[in-house]
């Protein structure tokens, strides 16, 4: 009698292998769905920045350059100033004033601009100029971030700070 509760201790053990192996498999599926979700956000926040653009069949250039139509949103976030703006709030205001911007461009404008340091995230999903920028009074071009401009009694060549030098600069 001893041979069926090995066989049944055997297949218990085989299940529970085989759960164990379905959970890693769930948990590892999961991951790669966040990857290829990540990997795509990527792309459009590249596609967004005008790095991508495609011709048509009419020969024209189709492509975006990020800013024409996020400068109003950015003037807003200044306007809005400590308080800051939530992505929903930049969403109405585009509506409202007639911007042609998608909410998902508008995310990944923000996105961008927060990795960038032009706007900074303060908590309650808000979003304001980063301090550097509304300390200087400096509009970022949202082409291609802007450094800040030098601080009063800076002379020369040298940049007020050596965080705000310029890669290839002489």
């Amino acid at each position: 009698m001893r041979q069926p509760q090995n066989y049944e201790q055997t297949l218990r053990t085989e299940i529970e292998q085989i759960e164990e192996q379905m959970g890693e498999l769930l948990e590892q599926l999961q991951r790669l769905e966040v990857r290829a979700d990540t990997l795509k956000h990527a792309l459009k926040v590249y596609a967004d920045c005008g790095a991508v653009s495609t011709v048509t069949s009419s020969g024209k250039r189709r492509g975006s350059r990020r800013g024409s139509r996020f400068k109003g949103i950015l003037d807003y976030i200044k306007e809005a100033g400590e308080a800051g703006l939530t992505i929903e709030e930049m969403n109405r205001f585009a509506v409202r004033n007639g911007l042609k911007l998608k909410r998902e461009s508008i995310r990944s404008n923000v996105w961008n601009l927060k990795r960038n340091g032009v706007l900074e995230h303060i908590g309650d999903s808000r979003y304001r100029m980063a301090s550097a920028f509304v300390e200087r009074n400096v509009q970022p071009n949202t082409e291609a971030e802007k450094i800040p401009e030098k601080s009063e009694g800076s002379t020369g060549d040298q940049p007020a700070e050596a965080s705000l030098k310029l890669v290839g600069a002489a």
